[in-house]
């Protein structure tokens, strides 16, 4: 630990300081005591590490305010799934050995409740537990409900009388294990009027999934939302000028507060695996802004640039240097690491710390997407320090002075992203490729002037080596499609902006040689896709049902473009396996919106129907990306339709006079049966499982979907004349 040696001389500036100083503690004490000392709840999560089979390692790290009730001496936390019809269980989660753990950024000098002084003091409480789910389900919700929050708290209607809630979900039935995002970096709970504050949680995955980093509502129930005072909500959740805001491709969060005030955050982050959510946990933080005169620490770029990213070749070392700096020259500043794994930093020390940077790769870390750096930088003001974070950006490519014709961002395989890049280069030019062919194989060529974001040379996008990059690169791409060459790619995680994409079938159900459309839409007009350049995806089909000769995939002209003007489309399909990956991708550099259907997939039933059956339809592996080449992933909503072997009976009039609404639908249904009497009701998921049945009381006209989780689902409505089926959609 460093000590610093402070000159004890005393002139008017430093009285001034100490009687700031003073001021600041009085101030402290007058924001956050009313209400605390019978609470005690300052933040939380729920994190869970896979040990073996459906048991999982299960921790409830607790946030403390020292001068509140004391701190539980177990925790126990619920665990349910909707989809399996699982409810009621419960884990007792007990302290670690670590715990309590004292992290209040005050100055040494002054004493905090934690240790006997009256500044207000942050501790750590982890609860730690093993947990075996009896089975496997796609919803599984781990919670803990924390009695109560803050009075203080000023964004927050009634916030006394609502409790804080964690979570983390689990999807143990698509993948069969999964380990949760981890924390490397303690949240901050003190901030500063008049001073812009980057915050980081310094989130990483172990699996490599990809994580997309979004600010959710403070919630003090599992499906129950806590109102917000006006001029506040879950995404401006401090009275900031400028609007706060979160970079949901590192992380950061960025916040100038204007007032003193206490406020609570809540950071959500979801894991995807080849385009399905395989887990999503969140952090609850209440933060405390006072006028604080301070000058916060500031960190260069790479090499004490203002660029906070670099690239390297697999297999290669990267060293560069980062310099901190603080306008309060009395003040020392600090440099430290958040916990991921692969790096390290060695300090030079000094009143102003720098540090270098080393970043060990091995072949098999080339990615497109970059590795994030997460670097923290604090100094020693009183009575808490200042502490910014900052995330660099570090891009692993194959380095490769060959082109493999159809590796066009040279990950080292030939798919359906490679049209992305195509996009991005359109009409670029560069050195003709010296005897070019398109065959798999490694071909010499000349670097071109331009390189994309992360340090991939525009060579390789010139697929077939004729000196332009353009559409004929594309049918290079369908050549060598599913090829890879040397060193294999790992999945890892990359920066994302969380956008919604839907499918939406025509018709609820059909029967022989019937046809019908499925839309893929991308946005809305309420929330659109904005920014976008191209977007990639793979759309499953029943291949056992869809008649491959007369159906067919194409895109559609939208708000995001024209296909054939300045779209570029690409479809490969693959009828035995059931799926199509498709691309659409702009070519003028200039990013766009999409708030509506970009695609159609026309679809014709086979005509052999021997029985009953469900043909669904669902997105995977789905990428976006801007104009500058950052990559953002996607919410999923599937769909299905019911196919019978005679569609006699399914389109009566009388049936298709029920009606059902709202549709899209959060809380409740309700149910208009045009006279026919209803005798009972079943909502069903995409994969036939129940997730709701009862009898249908005649005087109650609507249904209870609270519990469901966000998705579509087939809602059965049993009469005497049959049953008729609805497609619901249930939002959050």
């Amino acid at each position: 630990m460093k000590s610093i040696n402070r000159p004890k001389i005393i002139n008017l500036n430093t009285m001034k300081r100490d009687f700031i100083t003073l001021l600041i503690m009085l101030s402290i004490m007058l924001i956050t005591c009313s209400g605390l000392r019978a609470s005690h709840i300052m933040g939380g999560e729920i994190t869970y590490s896979w040990v073996s089979g459906n048991s999982y390692q299960v921790t409830l790290s607790l946030y403390r305010d020292c001068s509140g009730i004391n701190a539980p001496t177990s925790a126990m936390v619920n665990i349910s799934s909707a989809s399996c019809g699982i409810s009621g269980l419960t884990a007792n989660l007990f302290p670690t050995s670590s715990s309590p753990t004292i992290i209040t950024p005050a100055c040494p000098s002054l004493l905090t409740t934690c240790n006997g002084g009256s500044l207000v003091g942050v501790e750590k409480w982890d609860y730690s537990g093993t947990v075996t789910l009896p089975s496997a389900c796609n919803d599984w919700i781990i919670s803990r409900q924390e009695c109560c929050r803050n009075s203080s708290i000023t964004n927050l209607t009634n916030a006394s009388s609502q409790p804080a809630m964690f979570t983390a979900e689990l999807n143990n039935l698509d993948f069969p294990f999964n380990n949760s995002v981890q924390f490397s970096n303690h949240p901050i709970f003190f901030l500063s009027t008049g001073t812009t504050h980057t915050m980081n949680n310094g989130i990483y995955d172990v699996d490599g999934d990809s994580i997309v980093m979004e600010l959710a509502p403070a919630r003090s129930n599992i499906n129950t939302f806590i109102p917000y005072n006006p001029g506040y909500d879950h995404l401006n959740p401090v009275f900031s000028n400028p609007a706060s805001y979160l970079n949901q491709s590192t992380g950061d969060f960025v916040v100038s507060p204007v007032v003193t005030e206490v406020d609570v955050i809540v950071y959500q982050i979801t894991e995807y695996r080849n385009g399905i959510m395989v887990g999503r946990t969140s952090r609850d933080v209440q933060v405390s802004i006072t006028n604080f005169p301070n000058n916060l620490p500031q960190l260069s770029g790479v090499n004490g640039s203002n660029n906070f990213y670099s690239n390297l070749c697999a297999g290669d070392t990267l060293r560069f240097m980062v310099y901190s700096a603080d306008a309060d020259t009395s003040d020392s500043t600090f440099i430290s690491l958040s916990g991921i794994p692969g790096m390290s930093i060695s300090s030079f020390g000094g009143q102003q710390d720098s540090v270098l940077v080393e970043f060990i790769t091995d072949t098999t870390m080339v990615s497109s997407s970059p590795y994030l750096l997460h670097l923290n930088v604090s100094d020693n003001a009183c009575p808490y320090f200042g502490r910014q974070s900052y995330t660099y950006r570090l891009f692993v490519n194959s380095c490769t002075a060959d082109v493999w014709p159809g590796d066009a961002n040279s990950d080292l395989q030939c798919n359906m992203y490679d049209v992305l890049s195509i996009g991005l280069a359109f009409n670029a030019t560069g050195p003709v490729r010296p005897a070019a062919t398109t065959n798999w194989v490694a071909e010499s060529a000349s670097a071109w002037s331009q390189d994309f974001i992360s340090g991939v040379n525009y060579k390789h996008a010139d697929c077939n080596g004729d000196g332009i990059i353009d559409a004929q690169d594309t049918l290079v791409i369908a050549q060598n499609y599913g090829l890879s060459h040397p060193l294999r790619v790992s999945s890892l995680p990359p920066s994302g902006i969380i956008n919604s994409i839907y499918l939406s079938a025509s018709r609820d159900s059909a029967g022989p040689s019937d046809s019908f459309r499925v839309q893929v839409g991308l946005g809305s007009s309420a929330f659109p896709v904005s920014p976008i350049y191209g977007i990639a995806f793979r759309l499953h089909f029943s291949s056992a049902l869809v008649d491959s000769t007369l159906s067919g995939f194409s895109f559609v002209s939208s708000n995001f473009g024209t296909p054939g003007n300045d779209i570029i489309t690409f479809t490969k399909f693959n009828w035995a396996a059931g799926y199509v990956d498709a691309v659409s991708v702009r070519n003028n550099q200039q990013n766009s919106l999409a708030d509506s259907t970009v695609g159609i997939l026309d679809v014709v039933i086979v005509d052999n129907i021997s029985a009953r059956a469900v043909s669904r339809f669902s997105l995977s592996n789905v990428r976006g990306i801007t104009a500058d080449g950052l990559e953002h992933y996607f919410n999923v909503v599937n769909d299905s339709v019911s196919i019978y072997s005679s569609t006699t009976g399914i389109s009566r009039a009388e049936l298709n006079n029920i009606s059902v609404y709202p549709n899209p639908a959060k809380s409740e249904l309700f149910i208009n049966p045009a006279g026919m009497n209803v005798s009972k009701i079943s909502i069903t998921d995409l994969a036939g499982r129940v997730v709701v049945q009862n009898e249908y009381p005649q005087a109650k006209k609507s249904i209870d979907i609270s519990t469901l989780s966000e998705g579509v689902y087939i809602l059965n409505i049993h009469t005497p004349n049959g049953v008729a089926q609805r497609k619901i959609q249930v939002i959050k």
